[in-house]
């Protein structure tokens, strides 16, 4: 609930003559519902249906002055490679760490981290796409870093956390500057993921070391700047 309304998360909402949608990436799907009630929707118009979830969207959006399809696939990729970059990381934190709850804790992000990966590739063969080499060598990137990088637990803690945050600002950049609405809503769900663990890490953090609380140690810079 905001200010009085209730919030609902898709990107169309008609509420009588109200039409609302979320983020650029709804942008396709709100403009054909604006067009479709001014009277110049439908396969006249060559418009999709603004229900049809599996319309090429990305295209519209293209042909109306959103991302091209080389723009979507950069975004994806930027991301794939952060999500590969994070991966391997984690593995080499939850190999050094010897604190049970932080190595539970890596051990769930890696998993999530492998489900992300995996919908990033699908959307990519989608769009008739492969993994960019610097996407497919970020894992290897990873394994340098975590050699170079310190081995107590607190430090990995702190690296995860700032890994974690570098992810959540390039993401939530992306979201804003991409109007594929398959893309976006992969971005948000892998942001909103992000979001959860960042406060599950700094819970930990803080547990483990009260008020000494020192910033978070990211092993990698922004990867998109706005």
């Amino acid at each position: 609930i905001n200010a009085g309304a209730d919030y609902i998360d898709e990107p169309l909402v008609i509420d009588g003559n109200l039409i609302t949608s979320r983020q650029p990436g709804d942008l396709a799907i709100f403009s054909t519902a604006i067009l479709s009630r001014l009277g110049y929707g439908g396969k006249d118009a060559a418009l999709p249906d603004e229900t049809d979830a599996r319309a090429q969207w990305w295209k519209l959006a293209d042909a109306w002055g959103g991302s091209t399809k080389g723009e979507i696939v950069k975004a994806l990729n930027t991301v794939l490679s952060g999500e590969r970059y994070s991966l391997e990381a984690l593995e080499k934190y939850s190999e050094k760490e010897s604190d049970a709850q932080i190595k539970s804790l890596f051990q769930e992000m890696i998993g999530n981290k492998q489900r992300h990966i995996q919908l990033l590739e699908t959307r990519l063969n989608e769009l008739g796409e492969k993994p960019s080499l610097a996407a497919n060598i970020a894992n290897q990137y990873a394994k340098v870093k975590a050699t170079l990088t310190g081995s107590d637990d607190i430090y990995q803690l702190r690296s995860a956390l700032g890994d974690v945050q570098t992810g959540i600002g390039d993401i939530g950049n992306l979201i804003a500057a991409t109007t594929d609405p398959v893309s976006t809503a992969i971005f948000t769900q892998i942001h909103k993921d992000l979001l959860t663990y960042e406060q599950r890490l700094v819970d930990l953090y803080r547990i483990r070391v009260g008020a000494k609380l020192k910033s978070a140690k990211p092993t990698t810079g922004a990867a998109v700047t706005m």
